[in-house]
């Protein structure tokens, strides 16, 4: 989400959720964008799959 400075702030837990959640609804917005990156683990969850 989008901090009230404008940065691009990464959601890693549930509580970083919560508050993109929180935030969102103080500004009358009804919506947040998730972006979903793949990292160094996806080429071994890719792996796993094809087994």
């Amino acid at each position: 989400y989008m901090d009230a400075d404008g940065d691009m702030v990464l959601i890693m837990s549930y509580s970083d959720t919560a508050h993109a959640v929180k935030i969102t609804r103080t500004r009358s917005s009804d919506w947040i964008l998730l972006v979903i990156e793949g990292g160094k683990h996806w080429t071994k969850a890719r792996a796993d799959e094809s087994e």
